[in-house]
């Protein structure tokens, strides 16, 4: 009777310790892992298009602070003194867009490896315009998958229309 309870005692001790050490494994490997609203896009530090458009990167859908998509655009306002333009960002993303291309493409500054394509889908909720002087810029609705080919980490490439 004693040496069958020493046997579970141990047997129950193996099994606690190596669940300890699985939980610890998944600790340090969800720290790892980032969640798309996690991810910042990385600045355009050259002009090398036409206009330059500051553009928020969050869902529209989600109130502009969830997601991967176009919450909205303008033209660039001054950067904050305690600002660097090359400073990874969502809410403030500055690009060039070449109009005779009539596309914009946006680059990750991180690794997103750890991330399912499905989880990178890049949305545009609802039609986007911007007047830039004697041409209306407009982004349509649609969704985007991420290319991995883009930049360093990848990113996306984004269809626009002028008029």
């Amino acid at each position: 009777r004693t040496a069958t309870f020493a046997l579970l005692g141990g047997a129950l001790l193996a099994v606690t310790s190596c669940s300890k050490e699985e939980i610890e494994n998944s600790n340090t490997n969800t720290k790892q892992i980032l969640t798309t609203d996690d991810l910042q896009f990385q600045n355009s530090s050259a002009k090398t298009g036409d206009e330059e458009i500051e553009w928020r990167l969050w869902r529209k859908s989600r109130n502009c602070f969830g997601g991967l998509g176009i919450c909205s655009l303008e033209k660039p306002k001054p950067l904050p003194l305690d600002k660097s333009e090359n400073e990874p960002t969502r809410d403030a993303v500055i690009t060039s867009v070449n109009m005779s291309d009539t596309t914009v493409t946006f680059y990750f500054a991180q690794n997103v490896s750890g991330i399912p394509n499905d989880d990178l889908m890049f949305y545009i909720d609802e039609q986007l315009t911007l007047n830039l002087d004697s041409t209306m810029l407009i982004v349509p609705a649609g969704s985007y998958e991420y290319n991995p080919n883009i930049g360093e980490f990848g990113g996306y490439k984004i269809s626009l229309n002028l008029e």
